[in-house]
């Protein structure tokens, strides 16, 4: 026999579809919480103390809940960026004691292999890592990375020291956890790995390091510029200069042991120094004699506007022969009456072979209705 069957609408109607759902007694977020207990307290009347101090510790409890979590998340969130550099460090770590085995400063070698180790395998995630090579080298932490640094290391090696220490690595020795001490400082850090923790150290160090013979000033440098300015002032006051005689007296009584090189190229400045000035020199006077003729040119224009003005312009034969649009005005007075251009196209023979414009379009070569024509170029 078969089981009985329910109803189809007891099929169809199924009991999360009443409100009696899994997911009913499901509560939002932790901060969408701590938001409704707030305005709930901020709702509640003073009476209802008993409900207030409830509140209160619920929000007390949601605001701790939250800070963990958040920190959890922190955590996670540097363990993953740490990763790639501490699988890095620990590869270089491993094969270094596999070298520093058999070196000559054994257990020096050793004791830094062993907290750098320790530092690498037990980090905190709370903390950023830093890695402690870069481009292969090992780092040298100066001020602030050093005490940060510190603090780390001393951190660990209290935890390792505690009854609460936790698990050993596989990868670094027994050996290597016995060398450890129980305590650290700043000054152990900076004896054992080198650095500095003071800036001025880092600033005396980098000027030290720093010096170079091209970036230093001359012995004689002070001495040139007191030479230098003596030269402007007397320029100024509109006074004669020696020629680098002054100059000349400071640098033999600074510095008498310069070089061959040195000298050529002091020649060789002042010959382009001479060089320069000759060209201005010459500029000059040709901007004055140029000025001067433009001066005087200027001045006998307006001398002779009145003449010419007064004047009547008579062409020579030999412009006559060359050119045939000038005419004689006085061959014309007695011809045709003074006027000399009545019968031009007479007498112009460039006139005269296209004919009279007088008689319209017979001898012009563009007919009406043609100016629209392409122009056929030859």
């Amino acid at each position: 026999t078969k089981a009985p069957t329910k109803h189809g609408l007891e099929r169809k109607f199924k009991s999360w579809r009443k409100g009696k759902s899994k997911y009913s007694s499901k509560k939002g977020s932790l901060k969408q919480q701590l938001r409704g207990h707030e305005r709930l307290l901020a709702k509640l009347p003073e009476d209802q103390q008993d409900r207030r101090n409830e509140l209160q510790q619920k929000i007390h409890d949601l605001k701790l809940e939250i800070g963990q979590k958040e920190q959890h998340l922190q955590e996670k969130k540097n363990a993953e960026r740490s990763h790639g550099p501490r699988f890095l460090d620990r590869q270089r770590l491993v094969r270094k004691e596999k070298q520093e085995r058999n070196g000559k400063n054994r257990k020096t070698e050793l004791y830094k292999l062993a907290l750098d180790q320790v530092y690498v395998a037990h980090h905190p995630n709370d903390v950023k890592y830093m890695p402690l090579f870069q481009k292969g080298n090992r780092v040298v932490d100066q001020s602030r990375q050093l005490y940060r640094r510190t603090i780390t290391r001393k951190r660990i090696l209290k935890l390792l020291s505690s009854s609460s220490a936790p698990s050993r690595c596989n990868w670094i020795p027994k050996d290597q956890y016995a060398r450890l001490p129980k305590d650290w400082t700043i000054q152990d850090e900076e004896k054992t790995f080198g650095g500095s923790i003071s800036r001025k150290d880092i600033k005396q160090k980098k000027e030290q390091g720093a010096d170079d013979s091209r970036f230093a000033l001359a012995a004689n440098h002070d001495a040139l510029l007191q030479a230098a300015d003596q030269a402007e002032t007397k320029l100024d006051k509109g006074e004669e200069v020696d020629d680098g005689k002054s100059v000349e007296s400071v640098g033999d009584s600074s510095s008498g042991s310069d070089s061959s090189s040195d000298d050529e190229d002091s020649e060789a400045k002042q010959t382009q120094t001479a060089k320069a000035k000759a060209t201005q020199s010459d500029t000059s006077s040709d901007d004055s004699d140029s000025s001067s003729s433009d001066d005087d040119s200027d001045e006998d224009n307006i001398q002779k506007k009145p003449a010419l003005s007064s004047q009547r312009l008579v062409p020579n034969k030999e412009e006559d022969e060359e050119d045939d649009f000038l005419l004689d005005d006085d061959a014309d007075e007695t011809k045709d009456g003074g006027n000399a251009f009545q019968n031009t196209s007479a007498q112009l023979p460039a006139l005269g072979e296209k004919g009279d414009k007088s008689r319209g379009w017979e001898t012009q070569q563009q007919r009406p209705g043609q100016y629209k024509k392409r122009r056929v170029r030859r």
